[in-house]
């Protein structure tokens, strides 16, 4: 999905997680099993992998790349250091 600053801060939350339903509309749905989530930005401008993790206490921008076998995770930062 496309992420915006209004996205992310507002509809992003650990209690519902999005999901497409079956006419390809973004749903949000309780997050029953209660574990944090990831979204992909998949705006033609987003860098690769860019994404934000979404758990319990806080949101956080992160890049996810393949290095070789291994999958990495940087994260670039919480997303309420990034309000201003």
């Amino acid at each position: 999905m496309e992420l915006s600053q209004t996205l992310v801060l507002h509809k992003l939350t650990f209690g519902a997680r999005p999901e497409l339903d079956p006419s390809g509309r973004v749903v949000y749905v309780p997050n029953a099993s209660g574990t944090p989530y990831i979204v992909f930005d998949t705006h033609r401008d987003a860098p690769p992998g860019f994404a934000v993790k979404v758990n319990a206490t806080k949101k956080t921008y992160i890049v996810q790349r393949r290095v070789g076998q291994a999958v990495v995770k940087a994260k670039i930062g919480e997303v309420r250091d990034f309000l201003s």
